[in-house]
């Protein structure tokens, strides 16, 4: 009689490479480009997430930094798959709206990276750390994408951006940066574990039969940036563009005409949120609605007291239990996600401020395959087992 399967989790180690560094790049009047070479990542396991880390070759003298900065100071992060379909960012998503879906992303117990010390404000040394996720449960592996073909690699974009969009006061000696580009990934464990001949599972949960399908897919989760039409000091229904996968969190960002944040006080105050008429929020205060994912994830030690990000609204279904320990009850985090279709009718709406005159909607969805027979499946299991949007491993 065969003995239990060991899960995923206690079958596979942890592995983490620094698989390229950027040349030394002098920050200038034009962008530079300091991708890895032919964008690629190398190939390893089941890959989680992907870090890169800025570094100084050399400092600027002086000067100060332009709102968004220095997250901005990358212009451009994107990932695409094997098969060129977008997984993360695209070509307006910067290193500020990586900031964003990190600290507002619900993945760790601190999800700041403005906490970490790794990272620094300063104009004349920058220094910091982007975490581009794709794992949706570190306790279970879930989400992590299989990456075992060298030839068919994930690529990954990276763009410095120009001095004159970074600094407000420009420095008389221009900095010389570094970038390192980090995997984190899963081992592909072994099909017996040689110490206790146990059998063991080889694949985290969210990789099987696509429905519909003769192909194995996998579960990828999508950050992605749309701009849904408002219109200032009026009543507007903001209906947000990116539908058809399962959203696990949005962050909202309003700007004035000149790009710049403002103050929360200009989106509707009463807002409402709507899903195909039926309000989610009715007539809320957005301050309530921010005091509450503080309340569930401030990344940060409760009584330290937290200043808000100007005019970002964090709108978050994930973790329900307040940090990242999505699966310790089975359902893999993913019983308060928003499911949806292509079909569906999402809005926020209310009166906008006087100066309000662009959205950034940074849209956090997932595109999960059945885990149906699996011992992972849960009651919401059909909510995310047939996504409406195509597979990004099959076109289909």
């Amino acid at each position: 009689m065969a003995g239990p399967q060991l899960s995923f989790r206690a079958s596979t180690h942890e592995y983490i490479e620094k698989f390229y560094t950027s040349a030394a790049t002098t920050m200038s009047t034009s962008q530079a480009d300091i991708s890895p070479n032919q964008n690629s990542v190398n190939s390893y396991g089941f890959l989680r997430r992907i870090k890169l880390r800025l570094r100084n070759s050399s400092a600027a003298d002086s000067g100060n930094f332009n709102a968004d900065y220095p997250q901005k100071i990358l212009s451009t992060i994107r990932v695409t798959d094997p098969n060129g379909a977008e997984i993360y960012g695209g070509p307006t998503w910067s290193g500020y709206e990586a900031f964003l879906a990190e600290k507002y992303g619900t993945y760790k117990a601190v999800n700041d990276p403005n906490l970490s010390q790794l990272s620094s404000t300063s104009a004349t040394t920058p220094l910091y750390l982007w975490v581009i996720p794709f794992e949706l449960s570190e306790s279970s592996g879930y989400g992590s994408l299989p990456n075992f073909d060298a030839q068919s690699p994930y690529k990954l974009q990276v763009v410095l951006d120009t001095l004159a969009h970074t600094y407000l006061t420009a420095p008389t000696t221009n900095p010389a940066v570094l970038l390192d580009g980090i995997i984190e990934c899963w081992t592909l464990p072994d099909a017996v574990n040689k110490l206790t001949g146990l059998s063991q599972s080889q694949f985290p949960p969210g990789i099987g039969p696509m429905p519909g399908m003769n192909a194995v897919g996998c579960t990828v989760q999508h950050w992605s940036k749309s701009n849904p039409s408002i219109t200032a000091a009026s009543a507007v229904a903001a209906a947000l563009i990116r539908k058809g996968n399962t959203y696990r969190n949005l962050v909202a960002v309003v700007r004035s005409s000149a790009g710049a944040r403002i103050a929360l006080s200009n989106f509707p105050n009463p807002i409402t949120f709507s899903l195909d008429g039926a309000p989610l929020w009715n007539g809320i205060d957005p301050a309530v609605i921010l005091e509450k994912w503080f309340r569930r994830d401030v990344g940060q030690a409760g009584s330290t007291n937290v200043t808000a990000d100007t005019g970002v609204l964090p709108i978050i279904f994930g973790a329900p239990d307040a940090i990242n320990i999505a699966g310790v009850d089975g359902t893999l985090g993913s019983q308060g996600w928003l499911g949806n279709n292509q079909a569906s009718r999402i809005e926020l709406s209310g009166t906008w401020g006087a100066t309000a005159a662009t959205l950034d909607v940074l849209t956090n969805d997932v595109n999960g395959v059945s885990l149906e027979g699996s011992a992972y499946a849960f009651a919401f299991g059909n909510q995310l087992a047939s996504a409406s949007q195509p597979s990004v491993r099959s076109g289909q």
